[in-house]
């Protein structure tokens, strides 16, 4: 029922009845229409109400599945990709609905997020009124006062339970303690220098924005400036971080820097090359990436691609293909 033909109901029930009988016929409507799991509840008593609430929440809800249903594989996912980033533009729950709203400057965007985001007293107060407001901030504290409690004693325990090299030699033995101990250390940095940033990389992003007019700087994104962007995958539930990126409204645009080594360069590595600490082939490393791209372009960004031999051989190349990249022919920011 719209809304206008909500109040007409109202109106009429009350101009055609006593008040009494209307109070009664406009509370069974509210029930009726009510879409809660209460109101399920109410309607159907437990637990046909809760299977009839389920039931009902699981046709109304978006998913991937029910587009690529109705659509097919391509149109569905296509049509998924468009609701998702239409949700996050339209909640401003998400970043991305303040950075629109924004215009796409990052740091006004940033700032208002975090307003948004802020549970203040006065916020509880202005909300609920000071009495229960005073009561839920109160409450809101004593919580977070737990939690925090809770993570240091987690901190200590971890501290107590850390493996240590004269831990391992107690354990093992001498030799066979100090021999694991050298494998959890290489382990760890092997772990390490799959997620550290490159200098080559944090190299080539500075020496792009000393290339670029001044008006594209706030608009950038990278390591050592505002950090990396990221977008979150939701079939895979992970973050995806890109190395250079121009955020704007109307102008996105994702630059990858890809090592050589790190990324099985297709020039000097075969698609069966292992890789010795990754432990994958050559070819699942480029799916994986082509698929981070595809990502990108799903979330609206134009792509390139650098790779580490290009940018060695020829620096002055790269920095002029990437910065007609970003800028454009017309050489705006726009």
């Amino acid at each position: 029922m719209t809304k206008r033909k909500y109040k007409t109901y109202k109106t009429r029930i009350y101009e055609e009845n006593s008040k009494e009988v209307a109070d009664n016929l406009w509370q069974e409507y509210l029930l009726k229409v009510d879409q809660s799991l209460d109101g399920f509840i109410r309607r159907y008593g437990e637990p046909e109400g809760i299977i009839k609430y389920d039931i009902f929440r699981n046709k109304s809800k978006h998913t991937k599945e029910k587009y690529i249903m109705q659509l097919g594989k391509i149109a569905g996912e296509k049509r998924w990709d468009e609701y998702i980033q239409t949700k996050r533009e339209t909640t401003k729950r998400a970043f991305a609905y303040w950075l629109k709203i924004c215009d796409g400057d990052y740091d006004l965007a940033r700032k208002q997020y975090a307003d948004y985001q802020r549970r203040d007293m006065d916020y509880f107060i202005n909300k609920y009124g000071k009495k229960i407001g005073m009561e839920k901030w109160n409450s809101k504290n004593k919580k977070q006062s737990i939690s925090i409690s809770k993570h240091h004693k987690n901190n200590k325990n971890k501290q107590l339970h850390a493996a240590t090299l004269s831990k391992w030699i107690k354990k093992y033995g001498q030799e066979i303690g100090a021999q694991k101990w050298k494998e959890l250390l290489l382990k760890k940095s092997s772990s390490a220098s799959k997620t550290s940033v490159s200098e080559v990389s944090q190299s080539f992003c500075d020496s792009l924005l000393d290339m670029l007019h001044d008006d594209f700087h706030k608009y950038i994104k990278y390591a050592k400036k505002n950090k990396e962007w990221w977008i979150y995958d939701r079939n895979k539930k992970s973050y995806l971080f890109f190395d250079f990126t121009l955020i704007k409204s109307g102008n996105k645009k994702i630059i990858e820097f890809n090592g050589d080594f790190w990324h099985a360069n297709p020039l000097l590595f075969e698609s069966d090359w292992k890789h010795p600490i990754l432990k994958t082939d050559a070819k699942r490393l480029w799916d994986k990436d082509r698929y981070k791209l595809r990502v990108a372009n799903n979330s609206g960004f134009d792509t390139l691609v650098v790779w580490e031999k290009e940018w060695r051989d020829n620096k002055e190349k790269v920095l002029i293909k990437c910065k007609k990249f970003i800028e454009g022919e017309n050489n705006e920011c726009s």
